[in-house]
């Protein structure tokens, strides 16, 4: 549970309550790390390796353009046949 008055706390239910208020606590952190982004500022790029067009820069093994890994910032989230590249920034930049 997480409790915003009168100060941000988070508290341990239930019988694996305190492995799930660390993680809690822990990404809260990674939030707060990050300069607490918006939902607004995320962008997602959803890539086909398969249907990539190699003249357009794309790696067709990877998905991403030209890297095997995520870049600065990014997050790489590959599934079944489809690779998600999340980025977090202003909302009004790129687009």
């Amino acid at each position: 549970m997480l409790l915003a008055a009168p100060e941000a706390t988070v508290r341990a239910c239930g019988p694996d309550g305190d492995l799930a208020a660390e993680r809690l606590a822990g990404l809260i952190a990674g939030w707060v790390d990050a300069g607490r982004p918006h939902a607004a500022d995320l962008r997602i790029e959803a890539v086909v390796p398969s249907l990539a067009d190699p003249r357009d820069g794309a790696d067709s093994a990877t998905g991403a353009a030209g890297a095997p890994g995520a870049g600065p910032g990014e997050v790489l989230v590959d599934g079944a046949g489809t690779r998600l590249t999340l980025r977090w920034g202003p909302a009004h930049a790129g687009g």
